[in-house]
């Protein structure tokens, strides 16, 4: 699997979401997705229509790892700890080693922030089966920050009219978003890492979960 240049990755142990960043030009573009999007297609089939990621009516993006401060990186083990920033996806590949995974969609929300620009851009998109859909686009004029792990918009947002189902734009404007978001990594190459990730972290969560539940019970 190829790597995608200047792409980071925040995996914080014991947490399920995970945040990828890439910067663009004067873009700084991140990827938000979690864990609990395999939890929830295992109780739920319909369920990953209904993402925490997903854009909110009432104008907020819902993120509370925005902008974290230094996290720590589990092994594949679940024992060591590694830097933060470890750079996508090359290094999850060598943690996951040659194992194929199982596809199941995942969606994941996409922000766009540039330098000296207010606002941010947010996409809803599905991973699935290699491919990237494209579920919903929303522009945010306005934001504050409340804290270094925090963006807050403004209360103004919840009347703030979001644009039109994705699916009702023109044809021609769909491919123009699609093209946007493959120029900043947003493309098959993700669609097919992110599952694989998914599966990877539930499971190694899963066995630090084990290992906390048997060591508490054994005291």
């Amino acid at each position: 699997m190829r790597s995608i240049p200047e792409k980071r990755l925040k995996d914080v142990q014991g947490e399920e979401e995970v945040k990828l960043t890439r910067n663009f030009g004067n873009e700084t573009v991140d990827v938000l997705f979690s864990i609990a999007a395999l939890s929830n297609l295992v109780t739920n089939p319909d369920s990953f229509a209904h993402d925490p990621y997903m854009c909110k009516s009432d104008g907020f993006v819902h993120d509370s790892q925005w902008d974290g401060a230094q996290a720590k990186n589990a092994s594949s083990q679940g024992a060591g700890n590694e830097p933060e920033n470890r750079i996508f996806p090359t290094d999850g590949r060598e943690l996951m080693g040659d194992e194929v995974f199982g596809n199941f969609p995942v969606t994941m929300n996409i922000i766009v922030k540039k330098d000296g620009v207010p606002g941010v851009l947010a996409f809803d998109v599905v991973a699935d089966d290699g491919d990237i859909r494209v579920l919903r686009m929303c522009h945010y004029s306005t934001k504050k920050r409340d804290s270094e792990n925090a963006v807050a918009y403004s209360p103004g947002h919840r009347a703030t009219y979001n644009g039109p189902p994705y699916g009702n734009l023109d044809e021609d404007l769909q491919r123009l978003i699609e093209e946007y978001l493959r120029a900043r990594g947003i493309d098959a190459t993700l669609a097919r890492w992110v599952p694989e990730y998914v599966d990877f972290k539930e499971q190694r969560e899963y066995v630090e979960w084990l290992s906390n539940v048997k060591s508490f019970m054994e005291k």
